[in-house]
């Protein structure tokens, strides 16, 4: 079209001449037709959706190319009923859609077929949470990725005074960069599931046939910081958020060291789990010794180990209930642990029976210090 073509931008109400900036939304509106194959009216129906929406259309096409199918179509061309496709449309979370409106992808479409093809291998229930789990942690991956974008990207460009062709462009080739993610993921992903099987596998030695094929024998550990909640009163969301992300990664680094693995992390709690206490052990004295200088916060936690529920990458029980109340009751600087990790451990100083919350009868525990 080039740049003497501004008139039809004009029409359409792209772009006003006398307008602050009309010289840079020229040349991105330029690019877009020119260079990236936009036609006009594509554009305005862009930016009558959201202006701002100029600067990421090329990046968004990117991203999803060659949407043309839509909810209805899944169901001709896989042979489900619409309640199934609904079903699992929720459980990978996409967001609700017209079943007549096209927003999906050839790949949607073999994603969907997997689903299919798993469901005579394994009950509905087991691929629904399974598609449900696995949607949930990629949509925690890309929030992690559009909050680098934000933090690392765009805010230098803000900084700087970069130019809507410029934004656009850095956008553009951010979401090119997912093309080279899908093999890394691939790899990480196999790795994983080498390290949970071995991790099963061995979790589940000593359990016997009739107890369930989801149980697993394993010790769980729940560590937070004391002080936390006075702190965050003190410091502002950017510091507090550093905070949380170190704890993060000193408690997955601990858990890795010592054949764990984090399962979760719930504001100034991490819970982690490992196939043998003394694993689980010594992955809490590393978290107590590196918040042993802090002067504002401190570690404490409680460990349980024996016959859990494995589900969705979770664990639930009364062992993880007993950690968790252990927890709510070590002072700072102290890991309590329940006699079944006591005697397997060396080391630890006994610590007396206590009552805790929900339990009947005192409980019989050992104490982990730094001291």
């Amino acid at each position: 079209m080039g740049a003497g073509n501004e008139a039809d931008f004009e029409v359409v109400g792209l772009y006003d001449p006398s307008a602050e900036r009309a010289a840079q939304r020229l040349e991105l509106l330029d690019w877009l037709v020119d260079e990236q194959g936009f036609t006009v009216e594509e554009l305005a129906d862009a930016a009558a959706d959201a202006p701002w929406r100029l600067a990421t259309i090329a990046g968004d096409r990117a991203l999803r190319p060659g949407v043309a199918h839509s909810q209805q179509d899944l169901t001709e061309l896989l042979g489900i009923d619409q309640a199934t496709i609904d079903e699992m449309r929720r459980a990978v979370g996409y967001a609700q859609v017209d079943p007549d409106e096209p927003v999906f992808t050839a790949q949607d479409v073999d994603a969907f077929r997997t689903f299919a093809i798993a469901r005579p291998m394994f009950s509905d229930k087991a691929v629904v949470a399974f598609t449900r789990t696995l949607g949930s942690s990629l949509a925690r991956i890309a929030d992690a990725a559009n909050s680098m974008f934000v933090a690392d990207v765009e805010g230098d460009l803000a900084a700087s005074g970069a130019t809507e062709l410029e934004r656009a462009k850095a956008n553009l080739e951010a979401l090119g960069l997912l093309d080279g993610l899908r093999p890394v993921i691939d790899s990480i992903f196999r790795r994983h599931m080498q390290q949970v099987l071995d991790r099963s596998r061995r979790a589940r030695e000593h359990i016997t046939p009739t107890s369930g094929t989801d149980l697993a024998r394993m010790a769980i550990g729940f560590v937070d910081l004391s002080g936390y909640t006075s702190l965050s009163r003190d410091l502002d969301a950017r510091a507090l958020s550093e905070l949380v992300e170190r704890f993060e990664v000193i408690a997955s680094d601990a858990a890795l060291a010592h054949d764990g693995r984090v399962i979760k992390l719930v504001g100034d709690a991490v819970m982690y789990a490992a196939v043998e206490p003394d694993d689980a052990v010594e992955t809490a004295r590393d978290l107590l010794v590196a918040f042993s200088a802090e002067s504002h916060v401190r570690a404490h936690g409680g460990i349980a180990f024996g016959e859990v529920l494995a589900r969705g990458g979770d664990y639930y029980g009364p062992v993880v209930n007993v950690a968790a109340r252990l927890s709510e009751v070590a002072v700072p600087d102290e890991v309590l642990v329940t006699r079944e990790v006591a005697d397997r451990v060396e080391g630890l100083e006994p610590a007396g029976r206590r009552m805790l919350k929900g339990f009947d009868e005192p409980v019989e525990l050992a104490s982990l210090t730094t001291s």
